[in-house]
């Protein structure tokens, strides 16, 4: 089960290129990414295309939604600060 967090979406009208999305995934699975079939990472926080179920790995994010792929960068490094951190919060 995932949940889509809206934060942007790449917008790619008419350019044929992917439309991907950040999106809250309750399956923690590397399964292959849709657009190139490497693993992806296993976080929880994923790249995934905006129209249908299919997670997006990282080095395609970059090169599809740029942006999206480095604000996921920010949290997987937030995430680990506040784990290293817990009992400071």
């Amino acid at each position: 089960m995932s949940t889509n967090i809206d934060t942007e979406v790449k917008s790619t009208k008419g350019t044929g290129a992917p439309r991907i999305i950040i999106s809250m995934n309750g399956v923690i699975t590397n399964d292959p990414c849709a657009l190139c079939g490497a693993r992806t990472n296993p976080n929880g926080i994923d790249l995934m295309l905006a129209d249908e179920p299919a997670l997006v790995c990282r080095d395609c994010g970059l090169a599809h939604a740029r942006p999206l792929a480095m604000l996921l960068g920010l949290a997987d490094a937030a995430y680990g600060f506040a784990n290293a951190h817990e009992d400071a919060f």
